[in-house]
């Protein structure tokens, strides 16, 4: 059996850049979790790579982390955050809760 994910994923849509190796491009964000990313690029990445992602998530958040592919379906790739501080994984939290709170105050 498949290792489910254990958390909802939120739709956003937010530029950054992918570096793989020496290789990098512009991406688009466009879900993430606490745990993880899917990200559309150009770049030719397959499942099993890791790969670097930096985003400005919004005017407080900006995050650098590693993603090991995990799914790869050109042009569009996912997968679990290997790597990110404290720092930046506390912004991402931040950022995602701000999200929550704001989808639930238009209800």
């Amino acid at each position: 059996m498949r290792n489910q994910r254990g958390q909802f994923r939120i739709a956003v849509e937010r530029q950054g850049v992918v570096t793989l190796g020496t290789k990098t491009a512009l991406c688009n964000v466009r879900n993430l979790t606490e745990e993880g990313l899917l990200i559309e690029t150009d770049l030719q990445i397959a499942a099993g790579d890791t790969i670097r992602i930096e985003c400005q998530l919004d005017e407080h958040s900006h995050i650098q982390c590693a993603l090991l592919v995990a799914s790869a379906v050109p042009p569009l790739f996912g997968g679990p955050i290997t790597q990110i501080s404290p720092e930046h994984q506390q912004q991402l939290t931040n950022f995602m809760n701000r999200l929550i709170t704001a989808n639930l105050v238009g209800l």
